[in-house]
Order: C-alpha cells, then structure tokens, then sequence
C-alpha cells in the first residue's frame, strides 16, 4: 500500500470515538500486564473492520504479557481492510508545546511474499480538524521477527486538542507490540527558519543552488557522496547561498559547498565560455566510476516491491571500454543562474581506495539544535522539499518530449513555487508548493500526499455537465437536491474555483482533472459550515450552509458520482450483461463467465480501476495471442535528460482462454480510468475486441516510483513511457471512445447513467 494510502487510514481516524486517558503528567506507560488474557488491551480500539487484537500470556518482550494485532481469520480476506489498527488517545492538555517520543517494542509475525510490515504512528489533532504532529514510520517499516525498538518523536502543537497513537499492520501479517511509552521530553524544540519573502537576487540563487545539487546528486558517484543526508544537505546549503551578493559570491559559495562531497566539479562566474580548462587524469586512476541511472532509484523498495527502478554507479577499468558509463574525460558544462556555470565530470577517476580527487566527505550541516528534525514549518526545509521534487522529474521525467512546455516552464515553475514556499503557514505552505510544482508536470500519476493535506471535505456529491457543477445525489440534510447547479462556494464561482485546484492536479488530460477536481473542489479550504450558492432545479438561487467533516465516501458507480453501484451479473436489459470490473477478483469473474458467454451482448464497466479479473477477462475475449502496450523504461547517464535512451521491459503475453466470450461487447470508460485501467483498454483498442462508450481515459500509464523529500512528504510520478502498441504516443492522449458519451446536466438530475444506456443501445443494434 502506498504512503497516501496509509496516510488516509491515520488521517480518517481522526472523527473515531476513542476512550480517553485523561489529562497527562510526565509518562504513560504500558506493558499490558494488568490486562486479562485473550481480551483487547484496555483502553486501545481497533477500529479498521476485519482485524482484533487480544492480550496474550508468554512471548512478551518484557514481563508476562504483550498483544497481538492480526487479521481476524473469522472475516473473508475480501471484506477486511487492507491495513489493520490498533490504537488509543489521550488529551492533550499537558502536551502542548511539548517534545514527545514515543516507544515500543514491535515484531512482525508472517510478512510473507505480500510484503507485510509493522509501523507504529503518532498523530496531535488540532483545532477545526487538522493534523499536526504526524509520524507513521513509512519510510522505516518493521519488518522484522525480532522484537525491534521503533521510535517516533516530535513537537506537539501548541492547539492540539489530543493525541493519537498506534500500531499498524499490513500485508497479511500480524504484529506483537509491547513496553508501550510515551514520553514529555520538555519543550519544543523551536529553531525553525522564519517564513519570509524571496529577493529577486536570493531566487536566482536559489535557482542556482537547485541545478547544482541534481548534477551532484546524480552525476557524482564520488566514494564521499555514499552517505551524504541528502535533505539536511539541501537545507544548509539554501541557508549558505540565498543572501550571496553577486555572482562572485555565489560561485565561492557552491564551490566551498560542493568540494568536501564532489571535488573534481567546477563552479565560476561567468557564461559556459569561460570554462577553465579540464583537469588531467590524476597518477595512479586504475578505473573510472559513473553513474547509469535505470529509471531512476531514490527510496529504496518496500520489502516485497520489484526493484524495477535503480541507479547503478558503475566502475570500469581504465583504458577499457564499456558503454554502460560515459567514456573517460567526459564532462557537461552548464549554466546554473544567476551569473555562475559549471562543468560536471560524468566519469571520475578511482583508485582502490576510492575516487579521485579525494574530498573531506565532511558537508554542511543545518545550524540547529540537537534533536531538530527538518519539518515544512522550517523554510529551508520546504525549499529542499522543492529543490529535489524539481530535479527527479528535471533529470529523469520520461515525458520531456510531449509538448507541454518543457523544460522551460519547468524551470519557471520551480521559481514559482519557490515564493509560494517562502512565505505562508508552514505545513499549508509547503503542500502547496510542492503541489503546483507537480502540477506543472502534466503527469496524471504526479501527486504530493503528506502534512497540509486537508482532512475535512464538504459532504456533497457532485458531477460535471460540461462546465457546470451539478448536485449528483440529494445530501444528507435535505438541503440540496440532486440536479441542482453550484455557483459558487463561499462567493467565489465555481470557474474561479477550478482555475485555483487546476494549479495543484497534475494531469496529462482535462478529463483527469475535472475528475480530481471533484474532490479537490470539497476540500476547498473555507469556514464550517460552508456556503454554497445553489441554483434549483425548479429556478431561483439560494445560499446554504453545508457542515463540514471527515470525509466519508459513499459506494457510487465508477465514474458516475451519486449513482449507486451495480451488480456484476445483472442482466441490465433482455440477454445483456453488465459486468463492473472495478476491483472485481478472478473469483468474481469466473462466478459470472458462463452467463457472460450465454448472453447476447456483455457490458464491462472500466469506468474504475480493475481488479486481477481485467486481464483474466481479456484472455476470454481474445482470439490470437495479445501483447499489452510497450513499456519503456529510461537509461539516463547524463544530466537534463541529455541523450536518455529507453529500455523496453517485458509485455503482457496473454494466451486465449475457453470458454470465449464471443457475443457483442461494449466497454463503458472516462476520464478517471487511469494506469492498470488503460493497460487494459490499450488491448481492447489493439486488438478491438469491443465498442468503447464514454470520455477519452486519463492519458497517463506506466509503472510509478514514489520518493519521498523532506518535511514528511511522498512524490508519486510516472517513471516509465508508455507506448501505444502501433509506436504512437499514449500519454496526454490516453483511450478514446468509439462512441463518445458524457454526462448532462439533465442526466445527472434524472439519476441517469448515459453511457450505460448508450452501451445498451449500441447491443440492440442502435
């Protein structure tokens, strides 16, 4: 599961009813000791559906006893969540302010081919729902038989209302907690950088800074560079250059920053004309040491994860010759901003002690107080969070050749997102930021999950009809109906509206966006309760108050808000069958195969993201041997994407199976089919093995390679191309409908489902 998974199961806690503890002193404490064998621990909740946890005598870490949280065998897989939770609060009252650390001794029990993992998490609730403090071990799983220590400590918020504590256990497997302690550490540690506005010159070296950090991250294999903190790098070093003076300032500046970790790169100020000349192979080189970049590999895999993408540093003998590096001497000089250039050896020498020239390794740290962790209310950590996100997609986006501004508007989106980062609230200002960069990518794939993100969303369902937006399904107060149109939120019109999230959805087609948009839109930051302004139905305008509250979502019908789901199996009109694909299992599809070979005409509803059942369904539609799209990997050895090669991982082979469905199919699609959902249909389209009804998919397909940056936040983008199966291009253009079909506002108001009805007809011979 990813971290923006896992951070909506914590987060959507936050409105469970949980026993509290009490106002607390100095410690709590809890071995279970005192707790009766074969119960639930005392005062802790397990409330994810599927999972119990129970006290149990013998195996404990200390003491007599310890508890248990695993998937409850009495519940089918199919109806358990896919993360189970134990957890327990206390108020807050005598923790604000405050620096907590958390402990507990954990141990993973069957992790398994699944990729099962243990986290503890911590989570301070503040005012009007929002997060505070949040840590859930993401990046440091447990995943170990051992009992091992986990760790989480930070500052609570100085309007936290309670704290919110646990263990979470995934992917099948169990976990043993025990010797649970919270502990009051004193005071906050409050060092962060103040929010301030950015110089036009403190921009440019900013900038300037960004550029150089990619080319040594990624293009100095130095022996120095292997344990570098990359974040803390980042954060010291904004600190170092942002007041430079002039351009000869900068250039000292990146030089005195860079040497310890990278000595052999070059910095000046002036233009790439001026560069001084390359440097000789050092006496004694009996090797050269380069980067080769497979995708590209930042975090390393999950347990259980594929390593599809790394980052190869490789060594050669010298005098050899091997094209998986750059060839000896081989540099790239570029212009950084600012007033200052550089050139970027691409291979470096080594002896057997290491590369050549040496460098001290010693780089600079963030002047901060022992125990200060970098976080998005820190400004130089909210620009870090940026300089990385920036030079991932800068150096190794597979997509720079799409027209979509390039890498140009790219540049000046960092720039922008830059003063969006330097001034604001911290945590809303960083999740911004790093949202609009993102957003300028145009990767349906690209998303920021972490602190800032909102908890509470307005309880409406809602559709678009054209640029309308249009009540789905009557609320719960009765106070809107469906087919009413909404003007405006908090007076601020509904384009106005769209025009501001646009900014933070990075999508490669409108269709995915208006489709993200729905929900961005109920989160649209604004008092509770919220003021819509409605136009009926039946006419006239009105305002109405609307409660907000944590989000719940209701079962709706892929891609047709307000409608509820339909039965796989029915039969939607005489000898037709509707099928939703919408993570349907094998077991599912193989239950209703033989009424889908027997019947006339067969509706897959792809309006979602499919289950395993969407290749099992193709098999029995095909009458040849099908392959899936081409999938295509990037080799990058020099920085900006300069001649990047792609590498072709394997396809989807997929032999026919009996029995066949062989009567006539309609595939029901829009803009929310994104990914898995578009494999699928590129075959469809392939090979033709139906009519497809609806809005063109999401554009956006291939393997993501989440990273996370500093502040807490993950990265998701699209690590890979993705080539229709004819050589054309399928990002930004995606899977386009035979019959096109989209919602009206009319439809919308009737409770009707157009594309189905239009699939219906096409099966009667419409």
């Amino acid at each position: 599961m990813t971290n923006r998974a896992l951070w909506a199961v914590v987060a959507g806690l936050a409105m469970v009813t949980v026993p509290e503890s009490g106002a607390f002193a100095q410690v709590l404490e809890s071995g279970f000791e005192s707790d009766a064998p074969g119960a639930a621990p005392e005062g802790w909740l397990v409330p994810t559906p599927g999972y119990k946890a129970e006290v149990v005598e013998g195996g404990a870490f200390q003491g007599a006893r310890t508890v248990r949280l695993a998937p409850d065998p009495s519940v089918a897989r199919e109806n358990r969540q896919p993360v189970g939770n134990l957890m327990r609060s206390i108020k807050a009252d005598d923790l604000r302010g405050r620096r907590v650390a958390l402990r507990a001794r954990i141990r993973l029990e069957g992790g398994g081919a699944e990729g099962g993992r243990a986290q503890m998490w911590l989570r301070a609730d503040r005012a009007n729902g929002k997060t505070g403090l949040f840590d859930n071990m993401h990046e440091r799983p447990i995943t170990s038989g051992e009992w091992t220590e986990a760790v989480i400590d930070g500052n609570v918020d100085e309007d936290a209302g309670s704290l919110s504590f646990g263990l979470i256990v995934a992917g099948g497997a169990a976990a043993w907690i025990d010797a649970v302690r919270l502990e009051n550490l004193g005071p906050a540690i409050e060092a962060d950088a103040p929010s301030k506005d950015l110089t036009e010159r403190g921009r440019e070296n900013v900038l300037a800074l960004a550029r150089l950090l990619g080319y040594v991250r990624f293009f100095q294999p130095t022996s120095e560079a292997s344990g570098v903190d990359w974040d803390r790098f980042a954060i010291a070093a904004v600190e170092r250059v942002e007041d430079a003076p002039d351009a000869t300032a900068l250039a000292r500046a990146l030089n005195e920053l860079v040497a310890p970790v990278a000595p052999g790169l070059v910095i000046w100020a002036g233009s790439e004309t001026d560069a001084p000349p390359t440097a000789a192979g050092p006496d004694g080189a009996t090797k050269l040491v380069g980067f080769r970049h497979f995708g590209v590999g930042i975090d390393p895999p999950k347990p259980g994860m594929m390593n599809l993408y790394r980052s190869e540093r490789i060594e050669v003998d010298r005098g050899g010759s091997d094209d998986r590096i750059e060839p000896e001497g081989t540099s790239a000089v570029r212009t950084l901003g600012g007033g200052v250039s550089c050139r970027v050896p691409l291979t470096l020498w080594a002896d057997r002690t290491g590369t050549l020239p040496r460098g001290s390794g010693v780089v600079a740290r963030p002047e901060r107080p022992e125990g200060w962790k970098p976080g998005p209310k820190d400004r130089s950590t909210r620009f870090a969070a940026l300089i990385w996100c920036w030079n991932v997609m800068q150096h190794f986006y597979p997509y720079w050749d799409v027209p979509a501004g390039g890498r140009a508007d790219w540049a000046a989106a960092l720039a922008r997102s830059l003063d969006t980062a330097a001034v604001g609230s911290g945590e809303e200002a960083c999740f911004r930021a790093l949202g609009e960069l993102v957003g300028s990518l145009n990767d349906g794939h690209g998303s920021v999950s972490g602190p800032g993100s909102p908890n509470d969303r307005i309880p409406v369902e809602w559709d678009w009809a054209d640029d309308r937006l249009i009540v789905a399904k009557d609320d719960a107060s009765g106070e809107l109906r469906r087919g009413d149109e909404i003007l405006a939120i908090e007076g601020m019109g509904v384009g106005e509206l769209y025009a501001q999230v646009r900014r933070r959805i990075s999508a490669a087609t409108e269709g995915w966006a208006r489709s993200l948009a729905l929900r961005m839109l109920s989160a649209f930051p604004t008092p509770d309760p919220a003021t819509l302004t409605v136009r009926r139905l039946k006419g006239g305008e009105e305002q109405i108050g609307v409660n907000r509250r944590g989000w719940g979502m209701s079962a709706s019908r892929p891609g047709v808000p307000g409608l509820p789901p339909l039965a796989s199996g029915s039969e939607v009109a005489p000898g037709v069958v509707y099928f939703d694909m919408n993570g349907a299992p094998n077991a599912l599809f193989e239950q209703h195969l033989n009424a889908m070979v027997r019947a006339r005409g067969v509706i897959f509803d792809m309006r979602g993201y499919p289950g395993e059942a969407g290749v099992t369904m193709l098999r029995h539609l095909l009458t040849q041997r099908g392959q899936s799209a081409r999938w295509l990997v990037p080799i990058t050895r020099r920085p900006d994407g300069e001649g990047q090669e792609f590498f072709e991982v394997g396809r989807w082979d997929l032999a026919p199976a009996e029995p066949r469905i062989a009567g006539k199919v309609v595939f029901l699609t829009c803009g929310g089919a994104i990914s898995y959902a578009e494999s699928v249909m590129g075959i469809v389209e392939a090979y033709r093995l139906g009519e497809i009804v609806g809005e063109p998919t999401a554009g956006t397909n291939g393997n993501v390679n989440p990273f996370r940056v500093a502040g807490g936040y993950t990265i998701t983008w699209t690590g890979m191309k993705v080539l229709k199966h004819d050589g054309s291009r399928h990002h930004g253009v995606g899977i386009t409908p035979t019959h096109p079909v989209s919602r009206t506002a009319q439809g919308i108001a009737e409770g009707r489902d157009e594309s189905l009805e239009a699939a219906i007809t096409l099966l009667r011979g419409g």
